[in-house]
């Protein structure tokens, strides 16, 4: 038996997201499993415009998880090199389950003490589910604010 070979991302490539109702929209791929969502959407993928994305900043940066990835559930449709801006680290904050105690990390592994106020504003360190970050991406489009995203990244 022939076993298939996971895709795998590569930094600066552009990933098609589909959205209910036939909609799509783009993401960027900073460094897996780090994705740059956009406020972009199209009604079909004739639309699908990737070169506007240079000009774009990011409405949202997540960590996703790999399923999506190994899954090709949002295929690669284009491949950029990286603009400066996303060159970047971005911190991400963490709150300690049993103590409460904030943190502030870029990858993951490393941790540096934070206050509340230094992490304000930061997204929590965690890794969105497909449907969660789908969900972000609809309440963006409706110009609602995002009950996820706020669930999660109360400090």
């Amino acid at each position: 038996m022939i076993r298939k070979r996971k895709p795998k991302w590569k930094i600066g490539d552009i990933l098609r997201v589909s959205l209910p109702g036939g909609r799509y929209s783009l993401a960027f791929v900073m460094e897996e499993p780090l994705i740059a969502f956009f406020d972009v959407s199209f009604s079909n993928e004739e639309n699908l415009d990737t070169s506007i994305l240079i000009n774009l900043r990011p409405a949202f940066k997540i960590w996703v998880t790999s399923s999506i990835v190994t899954n090709s559930i949002w295929p690669i449709v284009g491949h950029i090199d990286l603009p400066e801006l996303f060159t970047e680290r971005i911190p991400f904050f963490k709150k300690d389950i049993l103590n409460g105690a904030l943190s502030i990390t870029y990858d993951g592994s490393e941790e540096i003490p934070a206050t509340q106020k230094e992490c304000e504003g930061l997204e929590r360190a965690a890794i969105w589910s497909l449907s969660h970050a789908i969900e972000r991406l609809q309440d963006l489009f409706e110009h609602r604010p995002s009950a996820i995203a706020e669930r999660v990244n109360s400090v």
